[in-house]
């Protein structure tokens, strides 16, 4: 059996015993006696208590006093009222204490080691969030400028729209043009056959021809505006400016609209048959 822990304590014969260094059992047994490796022990009587301390059996007997031995083969000391458990507690307990106090003692410098890193970890922390911060706000900027540029697209959306419109109307105007071209040519065919003078006809042929220069040349030198005056909105990011375009190109088209009908001639009627 291995050697009972220091300090050990039989108050019970129902107890275990205590082994000391030597393998000698010690027990408690009814009537107040004690035995050695299962022999009773003759010289010892009214034990009421075993104690294993400091490598020593100890036992207590009906008077409150401590008989001692260190091996099986020495006898019992004389009693004495020092209790050898009262002492070795003492000494536990002050061993214990003074580790405790040098686990404060070490605690106290792991503090003192520590408080700084989490002021330092706090300071971290709040630049972290003032960085955080500022970043949400890029962000809005950002998410701003987006949508000002999403606007912007869509007026220029716009007006190039109506550029389309106005280039259509142009169109138109050409078209228009190829018919006075063919009206004039049927006159010219008209005359020679009839061998008349119409000298007045085709003077008002001659000013419609005139006034559907004008309105193309017109048109040619409002386009021009219109590209420069987008081109200059859409440079200084101006959505009001691109508005402004709009609403010029709505009027000139409308405007152009209505000269290209007033001067646009109706068909020449139909020659007589030659007699």
């Amino acid at each position: 059996m291995s050697e009972s822990p220091d300090g050990t304590i039989v108050c019970d014969p129902a107890d275990a015993g205590i082994v000391d260094a030597h393998g000698v059992v010690y027990r408690l047994v009814e009537g107040g006696d004690i035995t050695l490796n299962g022999i009773k022990d003759r010289t010892l009587h009214n034990v009421q208590k075993l104690a294993y301390v400091a490598g020593v059996a100890w036992a207590e007997d009906a008077q409150g006093l401590w008989h001692f031995r260190h091996n099986v083969n020495d006898e019992w000391s004389p009693g004495s009222a020092g209790s050898p458990i009262l002492g070795d507690r003492l000494t536990i307990v002050e061993n214990v204490l003074n580790d405790l106090e040098r686990r404060a003692q070490l605690l106290a410098g792991t503090v003192d080691k520590v408080v700084p890193e989490v002021v330092s970890i706090t300071t971290s922390l709040t630049a972290l969030n003032g960085y955080v911060q500022e970043v949400r706000q890029q962000i809005f900027v950002v998410i701003d400028a987006l949508t000002k540029l999403q606007q912007t697209a869509d007026k220029t959306d716009a007006a190039v729209h109506t550029v389309v419109e106005v280039t259509d109307t142009m169109l138109d105007t050409a078209t228009s043009v190829t018919a006075i071209q063919g009206a004039v040519s049927k006159l010219l065919v008209t005359q020679h056959r009839q061998g008349v003078n119409i000298m007045a006809t085709l003077a008002d042929i001659q000013n419609s021809v005139t006034n559907i220069t004008s309105v193309s040349q017109a048109i040619v030198v409002t386009l021009n505006t219109v590209a420069a005056n987008l081109q200059a909105a859409i440079a200084a990011n101006d959505p009001a400016a691109m508005q402004a375009v709009v609403d010029a190109l709505n009027t000139d088209a409308q405007a152009m609209a209505d000269a290209i009908t007033a001067n646009t001639p109706a068909e020449p009627p139909a020659p007589p048959p030659a007699p």
